[in-house]
């Protein structure tokens, strides 16, 4: 059983004082009565607010593209796994062309060298190209907004299909 929460710790003389959103925190208190002769890990770390591209990194590793390898297996695709799925959507959405002397080569762009602004554009593009061109219903696909605060990762970013351009 595990649990997560947030605890501020408060300005004061004592070390109850100091400790006490979290002796008061209900989910903490219900926690430990679930645990009684337990031996407990608690581990304590400030709390991290994730940027904008490391949330759109975790909402495409995390619900969609759960999706999107249901959505390739479904369509025929077999042995599909993240990294083969992840492959297919940049091959399908972010790819570029340059000229060499042997004539055009096409490259896949990676997406730890995208802008935000370019990896908004990709991962709307990704869930363009899955109901296009799989048929997955829209309201299949899970909505970022709704999974940032599923997960509570801090920082608020917007939800990609709403981007302002």
């Amino acid at each position: 059983m595990r649990i997560k929460f947030n605890f501020t710790p408060r300005f004061g003389y004592n070390l109850r004082d100091k400790l006490f959103d979290l002796l008061n925190n209900e989910d903490f208190f219900k926690y430990l009565s679930h645990m009684v002769d337990k031996e407990v890990v608690m581990e304590l770390k400030p709390a991290v607010k994730k940027g904008t591209k490391q949330a759109l990194y975790d909402y495409y590793h995390g619900p969609f593209m759960a999706i999107a390898i249901q959505a390739y297996t479904q369509a025929g695709y077999e042995g599909m796994d993240e990294v083969k799925c992840d492959y297919l959507l940049k091959a399908e959405v972010a790819k570029g062309a340059m000229t060499t002397p042997e004539g055009e080569q096409v490259y896949l762009l990676d997406k730890s060298k995208m802008t935000k602004e370019r990896l908004i554009k990709f991962v709307n593009d990704c869930i363009d190209h899955l109901v296009i061109n799989l048929d997955v219903p829209q309201e299949n696909i899970p909505d970022s907004e709704m999974y940032k605060n599923m997960m509570n990762t801090g920082r608020a970013f917007k939800s990609v299909r709403n981007i302002k351009k």
